[in-house]
């Protein structure tokens, strides 16, 4: 995974010093060099990490010949006609030129970029529709500073920015708002889908894509859905094994990571292409063992892979993924992972596939209940109430008819007047209860546009406000201190708008979740007809222990700074640990909000401890 780094400056003050203090914090996205382009109140850089075939540092940044713009692309680019052979900063550069701030809404692939145009004084940043790859910035005095990483900007301030306390109550509330604001205030986020142009003027951002469902189609037969999903699925993984070594590919044997590689394996038999490494971590958890489907999609496809056991967890370390980041550090499943990654950059890989995102996509919604209310069908609701509590990752819960059925088709009014007794009776989640800061109280899914089924609206919803981006945004992190990029072929914009248009028996059918992907993908019965999922609880709860357990929770700084209340977090972590099992629904729920909390704590300590 590459990086970026940009300073301006319109009243023509020296940004040298802050563009090397932002290329020296993102030298772990440059084990290829960095490359530069200075002019007259402007820097950019490229931090290079090259992964694609025949792509060289030179090529950046990409200046427009005989022309004023210059331009620093980090991604890959798919599907681009050009008339100019060579990097794919030369093609983006190229619509950047003709196109403007409508370039990004012409761009397909995973990208960030930003191109200066030295005539008009303008600068023009954007990122792709699913946030792939990451992009920040801020201002500072008369500088505007834009890079991949916040260790980046924080490296080219002169002091830690505070603390945003509505970011942090929103994370601590358990609600991942991945818009433009971030724990710190001052800094931004260029959300996923958005164009920012800035000239002396000041800094103005502008949507121009999001993950939307259309209203129904007609009707059509699961052979046609079927054929369509095949052939996108296998048109977005090809596109991310352009690699200019053998990828890797994250393989668990769930559905999504199964999926992926089919698809692979078929798109190395029609072209010759080498089959990714497929690389497994493998768990002593009864409730982790996934080696039996593994094993299957192996004698399918005559293509096996390598096992890995994960890493301990270490706190030390962990601390120490704080303090370098100057962010949370990573979900305890993710950081126990590190083993996989060390191996496939121990293979020379430099790119990795994964499955993630297809759990968001395919696997429906409970909010299917309003949409069958409101067609009148109360008792099929019902039923699928019912069923739902019989199989693993169904969103199951005891209240789950009132909260994603009867709720959403309430009036607003009264939604808004019945909030309070709602959170009471446990039918709409409230913030945990050592939450002290004030924090907003949305309606869990606003009112879906007309004619679009609630389910679809739902899924669209938590792709562009949820846990799917907090997590992208984690996984790349970690995946660029290990030299690799990854690539996610079920977030590809192609695969969501397919996945939102389709009805919900397409996405789950049954007990069938992910129906239509599971068709289309060609997996072996033993993995196709899989009801189950791994389950890596068990990390949450060994990272808090690790952290110190309850003595950690006694000694927050959070606490003395008044936004949480350390006896009530004392009192979860004891329900957690005195319960019969951490699996459990409440014990569930509490756990990975205590994690949470200690992951904000870590960061806290890190970030101002340090600063102090």
């Amino acid at each position: 995974m590459s990086g970026l780094a940009a300073a301006v400056a319109w009243d023509g003050v020296d940004v040298s010093a802050a563009l090397a203090a932002m290329i020296e914090a993102g030298r772990h996205r440059a084990p290829d060099g960095v490359t530069r382009w200075a002019g007259s109140g402007a820097a950019l850089a490229r931090l290079h990490r090259l992964s694609l075939p025949a792509q060289r540092i030179g090529a950046q940044p990409a200046v427009e010949r005989g022309g004023p713009h210059v331009l620093v692309l980090d991604g890959r680019l798919d599907h681009q006609p050009t008339a100019t052979p060579g990097d794919d900063a030369d093609r983006a550069l190229e619509i950047v030129v003709r196109f403007g701030a409508e370039a990004a809404a012409r761009l397909e692939g995973d990208f960030a970029f930003v191109a200066w145009n030295a005539s008009t004084r303008v600068l023009l940043a954007g990122r792709d529709g699913m946030g792939q790859r990451p992009l920040y910035w801020t201002r500072h005095g008369s500088r505007l500073l834009i890079a991949s990483d916040v260790r980046q900007l924080l490296a080219a301030l002169p002091a830690v920015p505070p603390p945003n306390l509505a970011a942090l109550a929103a994370l601590l509330a358990f609600r991942p708002e991945i818009g433009a604001e971030t724990l710190y205030s001052g800094i931004q986020r260029l959300p996923a889908g958005h164009v920012l142009v800035a000239d002396a003027q000041g800094v103005r951002t502008r949507r121009y894509w999001r993950p939307e469902p259309a209203p129904a189609e007609g009707a059509r037969s699961d052979a046609d859905y079927v054929d369509e999903c095949r052939a996108l699925l296998d048109r977005v993984v090809a596109a991310r094994l352009r690699a200019a070594a053998r990828p890797a590919v994250f393989f668990s044997g769930g559905i999504d990571s199964s999926s992926v590689l089919a698809s692979a394996v078929r798109i190395a038999q029609r072209s010759g292409a080498a089959v990714p490494l497929p690389l497994s971590l493998v768990f002593d958890a009864p409730e982790s063992h996934e080696r039996e489907y593994r094993q299957a999609l192996a004698a399918q496809t005559g293509v096996g892979g390598e096992e890995v056991s994960p890493d301990p967890f270490d706190a030390r370390a962990y601390l120490e993924q704080a303090a370098r980041r100057g962010l949370p550090p990573d979900l305890p499943g993710q950081f126990i992972g590190r083993s996989m990654r060390r191996q496939a950059a121990a293979h020379g890989a430099r790119v990795v596939l994964t499955g993630e995102g297809g759990d968001a996509v395919f696997s429906g919604s409970t909010f299917v209940y309003a949409d069958l209310i409101r067609a009148g069908r109360v008792l099929a609701a019902i039923r699928q109430h019912r069923l739902d509590n019989t199989y693993d990752d169904s969103g199951y819960t005891a209240l789950g008819l009132l909260s994603d059925g009867v709720w959403p088709l309430l009036p607003r009014t009264v939604r808004h007047r019945l909030r309070g007794a709602a959170r009471r009776l446990g039918g709409v989640a409230g913030p945990p209860p050592w939450l002290r800061l004030p924090v907003e109280r949305p309606d869990t899914v606003p009112d879906a546009p007309r004619g679009v089924p609630m389910a679809a609206w739902a899924i669209a919803w938590d792709l562009d406000h949820g846990w799917t981006k907090y997590f992208l945004e984690g996984f790349e992190r970690d995946a660029v201190e290990w030299q690799l990029e990854p690539r996610h072929p079920l977030l590809d914009p192609a695969i969501v708008r397919f996945a939102l248009a389709l009805p919900e028996d397409q996405r789950r059918r049954g007990r069938i979740t992910k129906f239509v992907l599971r068709a289309a993908a060609g997996l072996p019965p033993a993995v196709g007809a899989r009801l189950t999922k791994s389950d890596l609880g068990f990390s949450l709860r060994d990272a808090t222990d690790a952290l110190g357990g309850r003595r950690f929770f006694e000694r927050m700084r959070l606490a003395e700074a008044g936004w949480v209340d350390a006896a009530a977090a004392c009192r979860g972590y004891d329900v957690v640990t005195r319960g019969p099992s951490p699996a459990g629904p409440v014990e569930g729920a509490l756990l990975s909000r205590l994690w949470l909390l200690a992951a904000i704590e870590v960061w806290f300590r890190a970030a101002y401890d340090r600063a102090a």
